[in-house]
């Protein structure tokens, strides 16, 4: 009778055990899988853009003294979300109300800013107050002329800078993918800048401004990083995940000045 007891305990030990195991890995199967992480690299040319020996930086026409710079470039990395409602795996528990997705992180290499831009410092030494209106604003790359979007140079021409005072402005030219070959030269004109005016405020005299510059494209390397992630979120997060989604795609594909 003793060797029944102890066999029938030994079997109820024996089974409590393997529920146990069982249960175990039923609740390690219900959790989502582990985030995948993977890296990649990636090159981007940044330009390097000097004004041309013959170009001076600084010219004075009439009244009026236009220097000009061009901005900084460097490589940065953009990340880009995206969020996808997909079926649960079977083993993983179901959260009431919610709604199990895949979201994926990527990144990308770009330079910043994504356009040509150059600042302009604008002196007037004119008697009477200097307006930016009426002058044509171009950008000519690699010898040929680019389209450009007046919101670029919006602010100088609608500058108003009184007189004896300096005003500075950033104008914004074609985007960076205009820059097709590792070098080439840049040309930044500004025509029918009024330059002087009578005691009466009528313009007497217009002069166009003109610098050049030479870019060079140099080879930057970015370590780049996805990620994708299975999870529960709410309904209410998920749609506002979606809404930020749609938003960031419209944001790539429009092509303003940035």
């Amino acid at each position: 009778m003793k060797r029944i007891a102890a066999r029938s305990r030994n079997c109820r030990n024996g089974w409590f055990g393997a529920t146990l195991s069982l249960l175990a890995m039923m609740v390690a199967g219900c959790e989502a899988p582990p985030a995948a992480t993977r890296s990649t690299t990636a090159t981007v040319g940044v330009p390097v853009i000097t004004p041309q020996a013959e170009t001076r930086e600084s010219q004075e026409k009439g009244g009026i003294d236009i220097s000009i710079a061009p901005v900084t470039y460097t490589a940065a990395m953009q990340q880009h979300v995206h969020i996808q409602q997909i079926p649960p795996p079977p083993i993983v528990w179901k959260s009431g109300g919610e709604l199990y997705v895949r979201r994926t992180t990527t990144s990308t290499a770009v330079v910043e800013p994504q356009n040509l831009r150059f600042v302009l410092k604008v002196n007037n030494k004119m008697p009477r107050v200097f307006h930016g209106a009426g002058t044509i604003v171009q950008f000519n790359v690699g010898g040929r002329l680019q389209a450009v979007d007046q919101s670029g140079y919006n602010n100088f021409l609608g500058a108003i800078i009184p007189p004896r005072q300096e005003q500075q402005i950033e104008i914004v030219g074609p985007p960076l993918t205009s820059l097709t070959s590792d070098s080439g030269i840049i040309g930044v004109f500004l025509y029918d800048v009024v330059t002087n005016q009578s005691a009466a405020g009528a313009v007497i005299e217009k002069q166009n401004f003109e610098w050049y510059f030479d870019y060079t494209l140099q080879p930057r390397e970015q370590v780049l990083e996805s990620r994708s992630e299975e999870r529960y979120m709410s309904a209410f997060e998920y749609q506002s995940q979606m809404v930020q989604q749609r938003i960031d795609a419209d944001a790539r594909y429009r092509t303003p000045p940035r």
